[in-house]
């Protein structure tokens, strides 16, 4: 939310900029590190193609390029997708208190 709220009082280049962490993960690796930080949840990844909806495939694989938002921004990331998931799955058991 702050991402956006930081580029819409901006004067940017572009509409669009990928905030991520650069780093490409699978689906199945994400699902294997939720299960690791919230034991007992239940997730799963089945065989065919990633699909959003009924119309698009999704690739298996691929980091964001963050270089625009790197550039244009300063963006540098501060979390890799495990640390990322284990702080916002902290956040949101101390906001569940």
């Amino acid at each position: 939310m702050c991402a956006v709220a930081f580029i819409s009082v901006l004067r940017t280049r572009h509409d669009v900029y990928n905030i991520a962490s650069g780093q490409a993960v699978t689906i199945a690796e994400m699902i294997e590190r939720i299960r690791d930080l919230v034991p007992g949840a239940q997730l799963s990844v089945g065989p065919g193609p990633y699909r959003h909806g009924d119309r698009v495939e999704m690739i298996r694989k691929g980091a964001l390029d963050v270089s625009r938002a790197a550039t244009e921004l300063g963006w540098v990331p501060h979390y890799d997708m495990r640390s990322g998931l284990a702080e916002y799955v902290r956040e949101l058991r101390n906001s569940a208190r």
